[in-house]
């Protein structure tokens, strides 16, 4: 095979989506960003910015930017592997799904949210 077919591999490939990592801990902190645009806004209708995230915007972004079928080369993969700045992005996401959980009960639990609380 000609060398065209097969160009070198570079060595020192960088992760083009590495920031965009972060943003897979925006779905733990739903909770919290509704009760944060909530409390600074006054309406209660930020309430629903978690199913309007998951459903509305999620979908929405994923149809627009479309399939990504680029990977990294493979040797590239042992220095991403000890990368700890993925491994931390995985780990975080569920004391925050946990914490969120904890604050979100409360918040139900505190009479402050409810089936019977309609739009204030």
């Amino acid at each position: 095979m000609s060398e065209a077919a097969h160009p070198p591999p570079r060595a020192h490939w960088r992760d083009p989506k590495r920031p965009y990592w972060l943003l897979g801990l925006a779905v733990p902190t739903l909770p919290f960003q509704a009760g944060g645009l909530a409390a600074v806004t006054g309406l209660d209708v930020f309430w629903w910015w978690g199913p309007f995230f998951a459903f509305v915007l999620l979908p929405l972004a994923d149809h627009l930017i479309g399939d990504d079928g680029r990977n990294p080369p493979e040797t590239a993969y042992a220095r991403l592997d000890a990368d700890r700045y993925y491994r931390w992005c995985t780990y975080l996401y569920l004391p925050l799904q946990y914490g969120a959980l904890v604050w979100s009960c409360t918040r139900w639990a505190d009479g402050d949210l409810g089936p019977s609380r309609p739009w204030a």
